[in-house]
């Protein structure tokens, strides 16, 4: 009877951000020929997250290989599992213990200031306007604006802060 081939993986790195680069190096064995080898990315729910999952075909008894899977940035922070499989001749599969990866955020927030412009000037004792665009894929928690003020003494080229 036949079995299912043999298969390892291993993950670098075990926990990235957003939009980051994981590897997935994946060694699988079968004394009757492998057809294909890959790896797939399940979700907390159990599904494979797309994009993820990646077979390449390949021939041998022995296969040793690194994939390369850009996380998506607008991916949630949360725990996946990372498989490494391969198929052999007799259309067997094979799976490997599951790896464990943290997606975490890392990424910045965005802050965009749309008004006002960059280089606009007001009289000293007047109200300003200003108004922002902030964006985080992990949602924004609290905004802080901090003001300061440059006075330009024109006849002696100074700037007072």
């Amino acid at each position: 009877m036949r079995s299912a081939p043999s298969v390892s993986a291993i993950l670098t790195p075990t926990s990235a951000s957003m939009g980051d680069t994981v590897r997935v190096r994946v060694n699988a064995r079968d004394n009757a020929g492998l057809r294909s080898v890959g790896f797939a990315i399940i979700n907390p729910a159990g599904d494979t997250l797309p994009g993820s999952r990646q077979f390449i075909q390949v021939a041998g008894a022995a296969v040793d290989t690194v994939f390369a899977f850009a996380l998506p940035k607008s991916l949630q922070p949360a725990q996946f599992k990372v498989v490494g499989l391969a198929v052999n001749s007799a259309d067997l599969r094979g799976v490997s213990a599951p790896l464990q990866l943290s997606v975490v955020d890392l990424l910045p927030p965005s802050v965009r200031i749309t008004t006002p412009s960059e280089g606009d000037s007001y009289p000293l004792s007047d109200s300003i306007l200003v108004r922002v665009q902030v964006a985080d894929s992990g949602g924004v928690a609290e905004v802080r604006l901090r003001g300061v003020a440059i006075r330009r003494d024109s006849l002696q080229n100074t700037q007072v802060v």
